[in-house]
C-alpha cells in the first residue's frame, strides 16, 4: 500500500537530483526556506543542471550555451571544468546562493550519478536512459533491487551469477550496495 513505511517509492532522475542538491545545500547551510527558491533558480537559469553527474562520467562538462535562453549545455571532449553560474540573474537575489548552488554542481560533477555511493560504481550503474536511472548492475539492464529480491528467495550467489551470466564479485558488489542504500 502507498505511503506505508517501508514501502519503496520511485523517483524520477529531476527528483533524485533535487533531492542530493536539497541534501548538499542544507549541509552547506543553506535555511531550509530557501531551498524551493535554489532550486528554482537551477531550473531557470541552467536547465539540464541535473545532468551534470552524468556529463562528467562521460567526459563531457556544462558550459556556457550560444542559445538563447539555455544557461549551459554539455560540451564533448572538456573534462574537469567547474560550472561557474556567476553569469546568471538570480531569481530572488535574497534567497538564490549562488556560490552554494556553484559547489552542489562542482560536487555533483565530482561524485558521478551514484553519488556518495559512487564506491560501488565498479559494479553499479545509475542512468536517466537506462531503466529511468534505476540502479542496475553495469553494463546491463538488470535492476539490482531485482537481485536484491532475488537473494532473499535464494540466498546462493553462485546460482544467482550463473542464472544472469553475472560474475559471483559483481553479485557481491550489488547486494552491498543494496545494503548500503537500505540504511
Amino acid at each position: 500500500m502507498p505511503g506505508r513505511r517501508g514501502v519503496r517509492r520511485l523517483y524520477s532522475w529531476i527528483d533524485y537530483s533535487k533531492a542530493r542538491a536539497a541534501i548538499k545545500l542544507l549541509r552547506m547551510g543553506l535555511p531550509s526556506a530557501h531551498l524551493r527558491a535554489n532550486i528554482d533558480w537551477l531550473e531557470v537559469n541552467v536547465p539540464d543542471w541535473y545532468e551534470v553527474p552524468l556529463t562528467a562520467f562521460e567526459g563531457r562538462v556544462l558550459v556556457p550555451s550560444a542559445h538563447p535562453g539555455v544557461g549551459y549545455a554539455a560540451e564533448e571532449g572538456r573534462q574537469g571544468a567547474a560550472v561557474d553560474l556567476i553569469e546568471a540573474a538570480p531569481l530572488d537575489a535574497t534567497a538564490v546562493a549562488t556560490p552554494m548552488l556553484e559547489d552542489v554542481l562542482d560536487e555533483f560533477r565530482r561524485e558521478g550519478p551514484l553519488g556518495v555511493l559512487a564506491a560501488y560504481g565498479d559494479a553499479v550503474d545509475m542512468d536517466p536512459r537506462i531503466r529511468g536511472g534505476t540502479p542496475v548492475v553495469r553494463g546491463s539492464r538488470i535492476e539490482t533491487g531485482f537481485l536484491a529480491a532475488l537473494n532473499e528467495r535464494q540466498p546462493d550467489i553462485a546460482v544467482i551469477a550463473l542464472q544472469f551470466e553475472l560474475k559471483i564479485s559483481q553479485v557481491e558488489r550489488v547486494l552491498e550496495f543494496e545494503l548500503a542504500i537500505a540504511s
